[in-house]
């Protein structure tokens, strides 16, 4: 009897020949041919293999088909990502200026990303994934994504409720995640972001610049995931999603215990965030009362002598620039052809130099910035625009902090000067200027 011939793609015996003129012979050639039969059916109906064409019998969809499709179609995707994020940026500034949400729009952050091509083709690869999608171009949900992050609980929830009147008629509810109400639920301590699907709308381009070099047509279908949740929120998700879920490894008991404790940890760090956030209103909102009451020179003699004094930090002076009758101050030191104060705008930024010059000069309280508009300070202001118009040849514009810095500095003795130099807490040029005109009037 030859030896099998093997054939290695299959791993059987392929042809069998038997010199053995016998019946046993006959029997076991068509043992053979029959095995053979059955193990070729097997493995052509098998969901294990390939097709002739390469495809993945396992999945709905042609893998290298569809990562083409996609990587065609990424920069329209790409596209999507500027129009949504340009979008929630107007989107802001407008119901901020209008007064519709108390939200202060510095302290939000706003990332995004249009997933890759290998990422892409990674999760559509997956197992789970193949038996899930029928068409993964449609049914993925985040091929954009958009990470909203905020200080607060309090903030979290304004915007979650704003993005929900906006998008009504765009969220993908079925798609869209709340973990706040999960975990509340469950009674269970966990990651509490709220994720909303949304699709493409024409409004999005109506609100944006430049909106005329995209064509809306090319977005039909689009969607994106918009992930709204705190700076702690945001730590804890990436803890967890590459210490617990990247691992790879299933976590004993104890080591879940310990990630339900951190879980914890965080939830009550930004439970005490939330409340300080409130209580910082609450005092906010009452020294801006305060310092406008402060400004009411009827209730000066009576009124004030009861009440605490308002300490200055960069929060009280934005309070104080802000009051009307300290405008109108600022307003009247306007000397034309000579000196223009933009007493309307108010500063982005007080900052602790600021706070330190002032009280290097013995000012600790609100009330004690309208001593620096008195007649000798006021003459020396107008003799240092003078001076600038000489030098420059043109009026100065100064913002209101500026004034006050000069003001703050014509205030100061001599040994206060020498501090305020040494720490630099104002432009050098601006000191030298003023120290030149104390000592000509000085002299005379």
């Amino acid at each position: 009897m030859t030896q099998p011939v093997i054939n290695t793609k299959y791993n059987f015996i392929n042809k069998i020949k038997y010199l053995d003129n016998g019946g046993g012979g006959i029997c076991i050639i068509l043992f053979y041919t029959k095995m053979e039969k059955n193990i070729m059916t097997s493995l052509n109906n098998t969901s294990l293999t390939n097709n002739n064409n390469g495809i993945d019998t396992t999945s709905h969809y042609n893998i290298e088909h569809t990562v083409n499709e996609y990587k065609n179609k990424w920069n329209l995707y790409e596209s999507f990502r500027c129009i949504l994020v340009e979008y929630i940026n107007k989107l802001l500034d407008q119901v901020i200026k209008e007064n519709k949400v108390k939200l202060d729009k510095n302290a939000i952050e706003i990332k995004s990303r249009t997933k890759t091509i290998d990422s892409f083709k990674g999760k559509i690869s997956r197992d789970d994934k193949k038996s899930k999608y029928k068409n993964p171009l449609d049914e993925i949900t985040d091929l954009v994504g958009v990470k909203i992050l905020l200080t607060s609980l309090k903030d979290e929830n304004i915007l979650y409720e704003l993005l929900k009147i906006e998008l009504k008629d765009n969220i993908d509810w079925e798609n869209s995640i709340d973990k706040t109400q999960d975990i509340k639920k469950e009674r269970k301590f966990g990651y509490l972001g709220r994720h909303l699907v949304i699709s493409y709308d024409d409004k999005m381009l109506k609100l944006i610049e430049n909106s005329d070099k995209y064509d809306s047509k090319d977005f039909t279908n689009f969607k994106a995931e918009i992930q709204i949740k705190t700076l702690l929120q945001h730590v804890w998700a990436e803890v967890e999603h590459k210490a617990r879920y990247k691992a790879g490894e299933e976590l004993d008991d104890d080591k879940k215990r310990y990630f339900d404790r951190l879980a914890a940890l965080i939830e009550v760090a930004d439970d005490l965030f939330k409340d300080l956030v409130e209580e910082t209103e609450k005092i906010n909102k009452k020294s801006r009362k305060r310092i406008d009451k402060e400004q009411d020179e009827i209730n000066e003699q009576d009124d004030m002598q009861k009440e605490p004094k308002i300490f200055i930090s960069s929060k009280n002076i934005a309070f104080y620039l802000a009051n009307e009758k300290v405008k109108e101050k600022f307003k009247k030191l306007n000397k034309e052809n000579i000196l223009y104060v933009l007493y309307d705008e108010e500063p982005s930024l007080i900052s602790m130099n600021f706070i330190e010059l002032l009280k290097i000069i013995n000012i600790q309280y609100t009330k004690d910035l309208n001593t620096l508009f008195n007649d000798e300070n006021k003459k020396i202001l107008y003799a240092y625009a003078q001076e600038i118009l000489s030098i420059d040849g043109s009026p100065s514009r100064l913002p209101k902090l500026s004034i006050m810095q000069i003001l703050a500095y014509a205030k100061a003795n001599q040994e206060q000067k020498e501090k305020i130099k040494e720490k630099k807490l104002i432009f050098e040029r601006t000191c030298r200027i003023i120290d030149k005109l104390i000592k000509g009037e000085n002299n005379e």
